[in-house]
């Protein structure tokens, strides 16, 4: 009967924080067009954090990545209108601030190139919009790592069981990607492909040949990102393996960052920041996103269930 009442409680307060979620989702602006996301290692996170430090972006939400690149142009889009209407970042720059000045205006260029398709669809640049566009092949990686290094078994002597996991300092960070103490050759391919207004593919396949020192080589196959989203109206939803970093650091925060494999989850999410309504438009852009994912089988309790809910508010531009 203890167990009973405890377990209907759980319920009741799982089932309101779900009625809350998609109260907030009423809230969201439309989403126009589905939108795969950018892998976190992706260099314009970099550029990003460039335009917002000399404030031609004030409304990007750290707390929550990856963006996807419907985000990324919106930012993009907001930076070149305030670049646009202030003119020259610096009124009277000396010969350091020129020199800020074209690296900022060839960031922009860069990322209005690769992102033409999405600032297209936005209205910011003119153009035709594409319900269907497949990109086959957008990337290729080959990686080679030489490690003389090992791994350390995490400490399990806390009393309450093990975790099946190893780290190393040397190639944390790494998206699980497997790396072991000896040779590590990997490639992987990128391709994507939008085949509605509605829904988007995104997959990252990757093959390993691994060596480790003293034992025989093994080849490995899987998938470091597949997923599909789905957006209509105020709704983002996301099916599949991908990253989900949470945290105001570059890499995350303590329990959802870019060191482990991506997780295979179901995620609903706002694309990008909304405001709330009447005096809570001062809590400034903010970002909700819920998600349920399996762990998988390498546990002290395989296929564990994990979940969160997130919300995210920027009372300041800084």
């Amino acid at each position: 009967m203890r167990s009973s009442s405890w377990f209907l409680r759980k319920y009741k307060v799982q089932k309101s924080k779900l009625k809350f979620f998609f109260l907030l989702l009423l809230l969201l602006p439309q989403l126009s067009f589905a939108s795969s996301n950018v892998p976190i290692d992706d260099p314009v996170y970099r550029d990003i954090d460039k335009l917002v430090g000399v404030g031609l972006i004030k409304d990007a939400i750290y707390g929550q990545r990856p963006w996807s690149r419907k985000e990324i142009a919106r930012m993009i889009a907001s930076a070149k209108n305030i670049q646009t209407n202030n003119g020259l970042l610096l009124l009277a720059p000396d010969d350091g601030e020129v020199e800020l000045n074209i690296i900022i205006q060839d960031i922009l260029e860069r990322l209005t190139k690769e992102y033409r398709e999405e600032l297209i669809a936005n209205g910011t640049l003119e153009g035709e919009t594409k319900n269907i566009s497949v990109t086959p092949l957008e990337q290729v990686r080959l990686d080679y790592t030489l490690l003389d290094s090992p791994s350390r078994a995490v400490p399990a002597s806390n009393g309450l069981g093990g975790i099946d996991a190893v780290i190393n300092p040397m190639v944390a960070y790494q998206e699980g990607r497997h790396i072991v103490d000896g040779n590590t050759l990997g490639f992987e391919t990128t391709h994507r492909g939008q085949f509605s207004k509605y829904f988007s593919l995104y997959a990252r396949p990757r093959f390993e040949l691994t060596g480790p020192s003293g034992a025989e080589t093994k080849a490995n196959f899987y998938a470091q990102q597949l997923y599909g989203n789905f957006s209509y109206k105020k709704l983002s939803i996301e099916v599949g393996r991908d990253s989900l970093i949470w945290g105001q650091g570059e890499n995350g925060g303590i329990l959802l960052t870019n060191n482990a494999r991506a997780l295979d989850q179901i995620k609903i999410s706002s694309d990008s920041p909304f405001f709330f309504p009447s005096f809570l438009k001062y809590l400034g852009p903010s970002k909700a996103t819920l998600f349920v994912a399996n762990l998988g089988p390498e546990r002290e309790y395989p296929y564990s269930f994990l979940t969160g809910f997130k919300m995210s508010v920027k009372p300041t531009s800084f």
